[in-house]
């Protein structure tokens, strides 16, 4: 299993925070973001779920669940993105009590399988 860990703003500001570049047909990549405000001090919500929204180069809608402790939170890329080659964009949502809260998005660089250029 591939373990990648980042950073990433939970304040929307229009940019892509970072970019996580895999191979096509990599299986079990596991994301670990732990999440931060960089207008102050972030706080997840007790009892608030964490997920992954995501929308592959071909336009297609992909959702995930993730765990979280503290501040990061955990979740493996879903096979049906890192099957596909190309940027997808990612991002994780906070539910807690009828209200939403997205992070910046991120970007999954799928590349194509090296086995396949020899």
């Amino acid at each position: 299993m591939l373990t990648q860990r980042f950073r990433l703003d939970m304040v929307p500001d229009g940019k892509r925070a970072h970019e996580v570049h895999v191979n096509q047909h990599d299986s079990k990549v596991h994301l670990e973001v732990e999440l931060f405000a960089h207008t102050g001090d972030f706080v997840i919500p007790s009892g608030a779920q964490a997920s992954i929204e995501c929308t592959t180069a071909s336009g297609n809608k992909v959702t995930g669940s993730c765990t979280r402790s503290g501040k990061v939170v955990r979740f493996d890329i879903p096979d049906s993105v890192t099957n596909e080659m190309g940027r997808h964009v990612m991002g994780i949502v906070l539910k807690n009590e009828g209200l939403e809260l997205r992070s910046l998005q991120f970007v999954i660089g799928v590349e194509g399988d090296p086995a396949l250029l020899y």
